[in-house]
C-alpha cells in the first residue's frame, strides 16, 4: 500500500510541476522592506552605494523574527547607515 501511494505522489509531482511552484522571489532594499510590513521608516533620506555592508534577509512576509530585526535596522540606521 505504501509502494501504491509512493507511486501516485510521485506521478502527481511529475505531471503538475508548476501546481507545487514556490512563490516569486523578489529583492528589495531596506526601504521597500519596511513598508512592505507596514512599519514607517526612523531616516530621512535612503541611499545605498557599494561601500556599504550587505545584509541579506530571506523572509516571508509577517514573520514575527523577520519584523523584529527590521525594526532594529530601522532603529540602528541614522547612526550606522553610513
Amino acid at each position: 500500500m505504501k509502494k501504491f501511494l509512493l507511486i501516485i505522489f510521485s506521478l502527481c509531482l511529475v505531471m503538475f510541476p508548476n501546481y507545487f511552484d514556490a512563490m516569486e522571489i523578489k529583492s528589495l532594499n531596506l526601504e521597500e522592506a519596511l513598508k512592505s510590513e507596514g512599519i514607517e521608516p526612523l531616516f530621512d533620506e535612503y541611499k545605498e552605494d557599494d561601500s556599504q555592508a550587505i545584509v541579506y534577509l530571506f523572509r516571508g512576509l509577517g514573520e514575527t523574527k523577520s519584523v523584529d530585526f527590521l525594526n532594529y535596522l530601522n532603529s540602528i540606521y541614522n547612526e550606522y547607515g553610513s
